[in-house]
């Protein structure tokens, strides 16, 4: 399978999601192991309803630096490469630099205490299968397995690079119950088609908001985790009268403790 078709689907169903699988159980996950069998990395994760938050460390590195990873479980037909097929409890981990950028992404599958998989770099034609094992490895104390929000209020992003999907949230408190919230998204070059919704009020219950665009029968469901948030269509993507392929649904790295607006 051609690196292109790969990064397309990465493109298309990778910005955003397929349906959600039945979750994991709630609680952490830690494993370690090689990349194409010459690199090694460790990677710990918490999973709670469906979403997941962690880090990946690649421990040959001079400084071991831990890189943010954020991820989804879904249910998928995608036919990704190295025995990845048509899998229906699909995890897709990225991993975020801090300003939001997208510098890898893990597909794959846990069965019986192995998570294996094809790990893709979106702005090269660099892809390499890979088979990670159940680590006992500790953790250090002062890392927070909770992915309760401090906030709500802030700025969030993500991209895939030079020329991929690129997006932004923007979350602003006025009142108990209530939020503003401004959205937008450009799809992947050449086409650059995009999804914007301009600022509005929403409602909040928890860390859960829910918008319904004006004029439109567009919903969607914003949750908002630690340091992070996750988009959800709530109706068919055509509803929304954006640009071809465009929509706001993703996963979005907190940048700022601060909104645009």
């Amino acid at each position: 399978m051609s690196f292109f078709f790969v990064l397309a689907a990465l493109m298309i169903a990778g910005c955003c999601f397929g349906s959600v699988a039945p979750a994991r159980p709630n609680g952490l996950y830690k494993f370690e192991g090689k990349l194409n069998g010459k690199i090694p990395v460790f990677l710990w994760f918490t999973v709670k309803d469906s979403v997941l938050k962690g880090e990946v460390t690649y421990t040959n590195t001079a400084k071991r630096i831990p890189i943010i990873v954020a991820g989804t479980l879904e249910k998928t037909s995608e036919a990704i490469s190295y025995d990845l097929s048509a899998k229906t409890n699909f995890l897709r981990i990225r991993e975020f630099a801090g300003d939001g950028t997208i510098t890898g992404v893990f597909l794959g599958e846990i069965t019986a205490g192995t998570f294996k998989g094809l790990w893709q770099a979106p702005n090269t034609e660099k892809q390499l299968p890979f088979i990670l094992t159940a680590s006992i490895t500790a953790l250090p104390k002062a890392i927070d397995f909770t992915l309760k929000p401090i906030s709500l209020n802030g700025a969030y992003t993500y991209h895939y690079g030079k020329n991929g999907y690129v997006g932004g949230v923007d979350i602003n408190q006025t009142k108990s119950g209530m939020v503003t919230v401004a959205l937008n998204s450009v799809t992947a070059g050449p086409a650059y088609n995009i999804a914007e919704v301009a600022a509005q009020p929403a409602t909040v219950r928890g860390n859960i908001i829910n918008v319904k665009l004006p004029h439109v029968n567009c919903k969607f469901r914003i949750r908002v985790f630690k340091d992070f948030l996750v988009v959800n269509l709530l109706n068919d993507l055509d509803k929304c009268e954006w640009g071809n392929n465009a929509t706001v649904e993703g996963i979005y790295l907190k940048t700022s403790a601060v909104g645009k607006f």
